[in-house]
């Protein structure tokens, strides 16, 4: 456990294994989807910091819509 292990099975407990494997598997995902949204997170906020940069140091006036014209 204090090299990084999640789990750990006794020799003699072997009937915990289904359920741990199960259990490390969806903590996985877990782990994999809360990764995901944070780099989703900081392309997202990047993004938001360069549109701001272009609009700060643009000498013309800048108007910003969606599609609908809004």
């Amino acid at each position: 456990m204090k090299a990084g292990a999640q789990d750990y099975l006794i020799k003699g407990n072997l009937r915990r294994l289904g359920p741990a494997i199960e259990r490390e598997l969806r903590d996985s995902e877990l782990r994999r989807d809360r990764a995901r949204s944070r780099a989703e997170h900081k392309r997202a906020e990047e993004l938001v910091r360069k549109l701001s940069r272009a609009v700060e140091q643009s000498a013309n006036t800048v108007v910003n819509h969606n599609v609908a014209g809004i």
